[in-house]
C-alpha cells in the first residue's frame, strides 16, 4: 500500500538529513540554542515538510510552490553549514558530509520543480488503428511542432532553473541577515543596531548591511558609509523589480521594517521577461512567500 510523501526518495533523504542536522548541532555550544542551532534546525526541518506538503497537493503549480519553497530552504542551510565550517573547526567533516547530502537532495528538488512546471502543459495525442496517407501527413506536421515547441519548453526550463536558484539565494540572505541579528546576543563589544538587506530597482545586486547605531534608520548609507557587510549577486540576464530598498531585521525578535518602517508588504520580482519572473514577498511581521 502507497505511503504517499513516504515513498518519494527526496522526502526519505530530506527526512535523514534533517536527522543528521539535529545530531551536529548537539554538538555546538550552548550560546548557539538561540542563533545557529534554532536556525539550522528550522530550515532543515522545513525542506521534508514543504516537500511533504507539496506531494499532498492535487494542482502541478501548487506542489512546485512548495517543492521551492524546501529548495529556498535548503539554500539558508547551504549557507549557515559554510558559517559552521569557519565557526567550529572541529565539526567540518561532518559538515561536508552534509552539504554532499544537500547537494543531492537539491537537484532532486529542482527535477522536481522543473517537472511540476512542464507537465501543466503535457500534450497527449489521440490514437488511431490505421492512418490514411493524408493522416499521417498531419501527423509529421505536428511532429515537427512539438518537436519545435520542447526544444522551446527546454530553454524554458533553463531558465525557471536559475530563477528558482536566484528566488532561494534571496531567501537564503534574508533569514541571513535575521539570523545575524540573533546572533548578536551572543557578541561582545561594539554591535550594531540591527541588520538588514538592501535592494536596488532594475539592478542585480543586493546585499546585507549593518545599521550602525550612528544612524539607526534602518537605510543603508551606501558603500562608503561603513555599513556594507556582504554583497551579493543576480543573474546577469535578470533585474529587481521591487519598491523596496531596506527590510531590517531589529533585535530582540527580531521586528522588522520595510523601508523604515513605510511598508507593511513589500514584493521582489526577480525578472526576466514579462512571462518568466519570480517573485518574493515579504512582511512587517518576517513572514516570506514566493510565487
Amino acid at each position: 500500500m502507497s505511503k504517499g510523501y513516504k515513498d518519494l526518495l527526496v522526502w526519505q533523504k530530506a527526512k535523514a538529513f534533517c536527522v543528521g542536522i539535529y545530531k551536529i548541532t548537539e554538538k555546538f555550544p550552548k550560546t548557539e540554542i538561540y542563533g545557529l542551532t534554532s536556525q539550522l534546525r528550522r530550515a532543515s526541518v522545513s525542506i521534508p515538510s514543504n516537500v511533504a506538503e507539496g506531494s499532498r497537493r492535487s494542482h502541478n503549480k501548487e506542489q512546485a510552490q512548495f517543492y521551492t519553497v524546501a529548495y529556498g530552504s535548503g539554500a539558508e542551510v547551504e549557507t549557515q553549514l559554510e558559517i559552521v565550517k569557519d565557526l567550529f573547526p572541529y565539526l567540518n567533516e561532518e559538515a561536508v558530509t552534509l552539504e554532499g547530502q544537500l547537494d543531492e537532495i537539491m537537484k532532486m528538488l529542482n527535477r522536481l520543480i522543473t517537472s511540476r512546471k512542464l507537465q501543466t502543459t503535457n500534450y497527449k495525442p489521440q490514437t488511431s488503428k490505421g492512418f490514411t496517407l493524408i493522416e499521417i501527413l498531419v501527423i509529421i506536421t505536428i511532429t515537427t511542432i512539438l518537436a519545435g515547441i520542447m526544444i522551446a519548453y527546454g530553454h524554458i526550463g533553463e531558465k525557471q532553473i536559475t530563477l528558482f536558484r536566484d528566488q532561494a539565494k534571496i531567501i537564503g540572505v534574508l533569514n541571513r541577515a535575521k539570523f545575524l541579528t540573533v546572533q548578536m546576543f551572543a557578541e561582545t563589544g561594539e554591535k550594531p543596531c540591527a541588520y538588514g538587506v538592501h535592494f536596488e530597482n532594475n539592478k542585480q545586486t543586493f546585499l546585507i548591511f549593518k545599521d550602525l547605531k550612528t544612524s539607526c534608520d534602518g537605510v543603508y548609507g551606501g558603500d562608503n558609509s561603513g555599513e556594507l557587510f556582504e554583497k551579493y549577486e543576480i543573474n546577469s540576464a535578470f533585474k529587481f523589480e521591487t519598491s523596496l530598498s531596506n527590510v531590517v531585521f531589529i533585535p530582540p525578535d527580531p521586528r522588522v521594517k520595510l523601508n523604515a518602517g513605510s511598508l507593511s508588504e513589500a514584493t521582489i520580482k526577480i525578472v526576466l521577461d514579462a512571462t518568466n519572473y519570480k517573485t518574493i514577498r515579504i512582511t512587517k511581521y518576517g513572514q516570506i512567500t514566493v510565487e
